[in-house]
């Protein structure tokens, strides 16, 4: 596995920032200050990291990466659900590992 050029991470990062930036501006929500679209931007460029590390794995096209990483940022905590749901069945079938959901009581 070859090493990532700094250049293209900082692309698609930036596209994954900018997507959560597009989605807290276009927010529904009437409030909005600084700490929303800061966190809606940071959330964003987790989802659009992980989703370029999974591009990159997959070896596909500088173009479809940068799409999938600017969707993502736009979907934030939308994709990342998605992956935490995925990525258990993943593991259990490549791997034989499973992951069970702790259950907290709630009082």
């Amino acid at each position: 596995m070859g090493e990532i050029p700094w250049y293209d991470l900082l692309f698609n990062l930036s596209f994954s920032f900018f997507g959560g930036l597009i989605k807290s501006v276009t927010s529904k929500k009437t409030k909005k200050c600084w700490s929303f679209f800061f966190a809606s931007a940071i959330v964003g460029g987790f989802s659009g990291l992980l989703t370029f590390m999974l591009c990159s794995s997959f070896n596909l096209s500088w173009q479809m990466t940068s799409f999938a990483t600017g969707v993502a940022g736009y979907m934030g905590d939308s994709i990342l659900k998605i992956f935490s749901d995925f990525l258990p069945k993943i593991l259990t079938k490549h791997f034989d590992i499973k992951i069970t959901e702790i259950k907290e009581d709630k009082k």
